[in-house]
């Protein structure tokens, strides 16, 4: 195993597992396993790539389109999952006017259509890094004017930002810990970043590619503390549906709902399929960081699933 050390805690990576997945030769990234961190169960992929290799994978857009896809299913459980994300965000952030905000790996749009859909207005400045052209376009396009811009990289935003949005950005990244020290930097005061990532998704699935890091609970509180930053949250939710009984019943009405584009049925049907809820094993991890006063307010538990 490569000699590195945790960069959440300084731990060593004892236990080696075979990586989920079957990408060899598909892809410009291939990976064989994932070392588990013996103190606080970080998974680091290996062999490990830089971040100028997996910068130039996801530019490409290939895998998005030809594994991932984009079918209209797709796109509407994207949506649903940015309306969770921005409610919880603008909720945590409280006061929502003249925002300056900044979506990292912004997909296909979502977090800025949600934004004006439950604070109208509020938005003053919409910036965002998508290194798919096609995504991009498509996020001007649904947010044309002077308040939109894309940002080629962290290193050309400029602080002052009161919402930071890094929806599955973070275990793509070659330095979890130098992101994060990165965007806490760009935080207004009283701003906060909400990330959201798997949550040890090797667990549960059987492809987990192209992820370079498997979050944990205990990762993450490690990783802020020794980036000199605050949790404002940090809660595991979600579940993975099973496919037989009533969760098929409601992914085939999720189907249909989405191939008609009945967009807020589709979205009841897909709360009902993945539960948002918090619990305490869920399968994705929320995590919101604050660098100024607030960031003495205690992380709020994650609640057992009922």
């Amino acid at each position: 195993m490569e000699d590195t050390a945790c960069p959440a805690c300084g731990g060593a990576f004892g236990e080696r597992i075979p990586y989920p997945g079957a990408q060899a030769g598909r892809f410009s990234l291939h990976f064989e396993h994932i070392g588990v961190c013996a103190g606080c169960g970080l998974g680091m992929a290996l062999p490990r790539h830089t971040q100028a290799e997996l910068d130039a994978f996801y530019a490409d857009g290939s895998y998005w389109s030809d594994a991932v896809g984009r079918s209209r299913g797709q796109s509407f459980h994207e949506r649903n999952q940015c309306r969770h994300r921005v409610a919880r965000a603008l909720g945590v952030l409280g006061n929502a006017s003249a925002l300056r905000v900044l979506d990292v790996g912004a997909g296909h749009g979502w977090t800025a259509h949600w934004l004006e859909r439950l604070a109208p207005g509020a938005v003053a400045a919409f910036e965002f890094i998508e290194p798919d052209e096609a995504c991009s376009r498509e996020i001007l396009a649904r947010r044309p004017g002077a308040g939109t811009t894309r940002l080629a990289s962290l290193a050309v935003a400029r602080a002052g930002y009161h919402l930071v949005f890094l929806n599955h950005v973070l275990e793509h990244m070659a330095e979890p810990a130098q992101c994060v020290a990165s965007v806490s930097a760009l935080l207004a005061p009283g701003g906060v970043a909400y990330f959201e990532m798997p949550h040890a998704d090797q667990r549960f699935k059987a492809d987990v590619f192209p992820h370079t890091w498997f979050f944990t609970p205990a990762a993450l509180a490690r990783l802020a503390a020794g980036c000199g930053v605050a949790e404002v949250l940090r809660e595991a939710f979600g579940r993975m549906p099973s496919r037989r009984g009533l969760d098929l019943a409601w992914r085939v009405a999720f189907r249909v709902s989405a191939a008609l584009g009945l967009a807020d049925l589709a979205g009841a049907l897909d709360d009902r399929v993945w539960r948002y809820q918090a619990g305490a094993d869920g399968i994705w991890l929320r995590w919101v960081l604050a660098r100024g006063a607030r960031d003495a307010a205690p992380v709020k538990p994650a609640s057992r699933p009922g």
